[in-house]
């Protein structure tokens, strides 16, 4: 089981490492525990999830070097416990790959740590697996990621997606294509100094 990433800001350490077997029933249990609204917003559907056995082999399969290689899953923990996790499609012959990411740990959101390692986490894809782009394609009407992926200075493709990448039902999608150029960009560290700053302040 690889370790990817590791950064400390805050009073919190982040580890970013493969996905396990023991890993698996947290995930499951963010899915089958989540609210109807909750998967509205995501336009995801209970009939698309399927059992929990479902789940279950659909997460083991995105375990590296065990399943499909094109689809593979991480886990980050924030000091030693899981706090999201993240799973990438590649496409394109390798050249390309699409990121979906949850945070399961409802105290960790909007906390500003996804302003910072979101722009890490996309940077440990493109140089671990080769990718030239990695893909976002989040509901155009998801305010917070939209306003994330825009603060980082693209400007959304607005398409109707009859099969969006993942689980997500058909709608209205908002894709942006990460590139090492853009990842270098000073819109990029700026959003990661504001994120910082959201961290320090609440943990003083």
């Amino acid at each position: 089981m690889a370790e990817y990433l590791r950064e400390a800001f805050g009073d919190a350490e982040y580890v970013t490492r493969d996905l396990s077997e023991a890993d698996i029933p947290l995930i499951i249990g963010y899915w089958a525990g989540a609210s109807d609204s909750w998967l509205e917003g995501l336009n995801v559907s209970r009939q698309r999830l399927g059992s929990e056995a479902d789940m279950r082999a659909r997460f083991s399969n995105m375990i590296r070097g065990v399943g499909d290689a094109d689809r593979v899953a991480f886990v980050t923990e924030c000091n030693g416990d899981v706090m999201s996790y993240s799973n990438i499609h590649i496409v394109d012959n390798g050249a390309a790959a699409y990121l979906h990411g949850h945070v399961i740990r409802k105290d960790m959101r909007g906390k500003g740590v996804g302003s910072v390692r979101f722009s890490s986490m996309l940077r440990m894809i493109i140089d671990e697996f080769g990718v030239k782009t990695v893909i976002a394609e989040p509901l155009a009407s998801n305010v917070a990621v939209n306003r994330l992926h825009q603060s980082y200075g693209l400007t959304p493709d607005r398409k109707w997606l009859d099969t969006p990448d993942g689980l997500a039902e058909p709608g209205w999608y908002n894709l942006y294509y990460f590139t090492r150029d853009v990842l270098d960009s000073a819109d990029v560290r700026a959003t990661r100094a504001r994120g910082l700053q959201k961290i320090e302040a609440g943990s003083a």
